[in-house]
């Protein structure tokens, strides 16, 4: 009965072991998981600082992101210190004007393109023109849907 026993605890430690493992983060199956709290990579140095307390690993990742953050504050408030002294700089020296110079041309003045004068067409015309283009545009159409229909008689000749 001891043998029994001892053998089925063996036997419950190498099955559940690896799963406990894996869950936790320790196994090679880490990455990205999802929790009600957020996704939490457990291959990341937060997670294992934080020992697997997902609490301290928000705590963590919330540190980071405020040091981020500042980070990015202090970046911004140098630029725009730059771009003051940049300004201060241009007001302090007195800005160089260059004289202004007879400029002549090389070339000729240049000539007035002429127009054409419109050519003035009547409502009358125009709905004309109109009326034969589409007559011309419906014969074009009837003349292809036509082709392909003596096409397919042709062939069913052959």
């Amino acid at each position: 009965m001891a043998r029994r026993s001892l053998f089925l605890a063996t036997t419950c430690l190498i099955v559940l072991v690896p799963t406990i493992v894996d869950a936790r983060g320790y196994g090679r199956y880490g990455g990205v998981v999802n929790t009600p709290y957020g996704t939490m990579n457990m291959n990341s140095p937060e997670w294992r600082a934080s020992g697997g307390n997902m609490f301290v690993y928000q705590q963590l990742m919330e540190e980071k992101m405020l040091m981020q953050q500042q980070q990015m504050m202090m970046k911004q408030q140098q630029q725009y210190m730059q771009m003051m002294q940049k300004q201060a700089k241009q007001k302090n020296q007195p800005q160089q004007t260059s004289p202004v110079r007879n400029v002549t041309r090389l070339t000729g003045p240049r000539k007035k393109k002429v127009r054409k004068p419109a050519i003035k067409t009547s409502k009358a015309q125009v709905t004309a023109k109109s009326k034969e283009k589409s007559k011309a545009d419906a014969s074009a159409k009837a003349k292809k849907a036509a082709e392909p229909a003596k096409t397919a008689a042709e062939s069913d000749e052959e």
